[in-house]
């Protein structure tokens, strides 16, 4: 990645001023209403609820502080001493698209569900209408495959999805 960029991590963005960690969820949430076909809507304030819970992980253009992207994982629990987390939220700005920051963000995710859960299942749901996403998923490596029944995932999504089991890809890192 070329681009002159800033990476915050968790616990770095919940250390954040308040009003950059406002500003940050209300960017998050911008990035998201611009993909009402893809991504499941989030109001600032409740993203600001998830940024305590799983794993986040975003990058700032370096010099105007503006979001490039943006990662999140949900964890649903553990089953037989595993914990599952599924990669729930990926956004990349469109005109950052195209140099790998999706691909970062997503290794940056699965570094860090690694070094928190050594036995961790990371799976990903996507959209059959997110042809990016797809591709993103395809090309690193992920496995398609049906989600879990056990964890009783909510479908809300209520349009065609495809399930990735990024597993594999943790242990090859």
């Amino acid at each position: 990645m070329k681009i002159p960029h800033n990476v915050y991590q968790e616990k770095e963005i919940l250390k954040l001023p308040q009003e950059k960690l406002r500003h940050l969820c209300y960017e998050v949430s911008r990035l998201i209403s611009e993909n009402p076909k893809t991504m499941v809507q989030y109001s600032p304030l409740r993203i600001l609820k998830f940024m305590h819970d799983g794993i986040t992980i975003v990058i700032t253009d370096k010099e105007s502080n503006k979001l490039i992207g943006f990662v999140k994982t949900y964890r649903w629990g553990s089953h037989q001493g595993r914990i599952y987390l599924e990669i729930g939220s990926l956004i990349v700005d469109k005109k950052y698209r195209g140099h790998g920051i999706g691909h970062f963000l997503v290794r940056e995710a699965l570094l860090y569900a690694k070094n928190l859960h050594q036995n961790a299942y990371v799976f990903a749901v996507v959209r059959l209408i997110n042809q990016p996403s797809l591709h993103l998923f395809k090309s690193i490596g992920a496995i398609e495959k049906p989600i879990p029944q056990f964890l009783g995932i909510p479908d809300k999504r209520v349009v065609p999805s495809v399930g990735f089991d990024l597993t594999n890809l943790i242990t090859s890192e």
